[in-house]
Order: structure tokens, then C-alpha cells, then sequence
């Protein structure tokens, strides 16, 4: 189950690479929904740990550099998969790793931060929460020109 940072994150940490993100805010879902979240993390950590928000190497501030979420959070993008799995065009539009891609489902209710603080097809999503192996739907590795299922 997704599950909380017990410590909000207030000032930004050394090394992170600070995020800026415009018009951004905090919702929550109106249903449940499945996300897609693309990284290189291995499936051995994310099975003992998590996708976990301070794994992350960016610090999330809004246009006034205040930060959103706590300011450690998973990037993810609406999973609108129809057949053969692949990473959002966003994804590499961004530079995102591609390497693997774990897709998650997240419940009605779920806090989250986005453009406007609205879920749309093709445009980030974060969630300042650590995503457990339980809350994962499917794990895909890349391999050659497409992807396989990581069992």
C-alpha cells in the first residue's frame, strides 16, 4: 500500500538537483487510476525498499521555491498502455531512463502534485509517497527495440 513519508522534507538537501515546476499544486484522485513510473532502480530494490521518494536526486519546488510535496517525490505518468507495453513519449521527450518501468496502482483519495494539480494523458504526475512492491501491477525491463515482463 502506498504509504506516507513520516518526515516532510524542508530545505533542500546537498547534491539534489533542484526541480522547478510552474502552476503546480497538490490533489487528490478521484478514483483509482494505474501510473507508470520509468527509472533504472533495479527490481531487487524496488522489491526491498520501495520506490521511495528519497531515492530520488531532485528537490521539487514550486515557482517561489518552495517546496512541493516535502520536496522529495516519484515522478509517474497515466498509464494508457493498449497492448504491447512501452514508456510514455513524454518519457523521453524528458530524459527519463527507460530501463525499467513500473507500473502502479494507486487508490481514490491518493495525494498528488501536478500541472494545475490535474491527471492528464501524457504529463507528469508526482506522489510524495514510497510505492511498495504490493502496489505494483506489472514490471517491465527494456530489451532490444521493446520490452519485456520482469517476473
Amino acid at each position: 500500500m502506498l504509504y506516507a513519508l513520516s518526515t516532510p522534507t524542508t530545505k533542500p538537501e546537498s547534491g539534489l538537483k533542484t526541480e522547478k515546476k510552474t502552476d503546480w499544486s497538490v490533489s487528490r484522485l478521484g478514483a483509482e487510476q494505474v501510473f507508470v513510473h520509468c527509472t533504472s532502480v533495479l527490481p531487487g530494490a524496488v522489491k526491498a525498499e520501495g520506490l521511495n521518494p528519497f531515492k530520488s536526486g531532485e528537490w521539487v519546488v514550486d515557482e517561489k521555491g518552495q517546496p512541493i510535496s516535502g520536496g522529495r517525490l516519484i515522478f509517474a505518468f497515466p498509464w494508457t498502455d493498449a497492448g504491447k507495453p512501452k514508456p510514455p513519449k513524454a518519457v523521453a521527450l524528458l530524459g527519463f531512463s527507460t530501463q525499467y518501468m513500473y507500473v502502479f496502482r494507486a487508490p481514490k483519495g491518493t495525494y498528488f502534485a501536478a500541472h494545475q494539480g490535474a491527471v492528464k494523458d501524457g504529463a507528469e504526475i508526482a506522489f510524495p509517497y514510497v510505492i511498495e512492491q504490493s502496489d505494483l501491477v506489472a514490471t517491465y525491463k527494456q530489451s532490444g527495440a521493446g520490452y519485456i515482463t520482469v517476473t
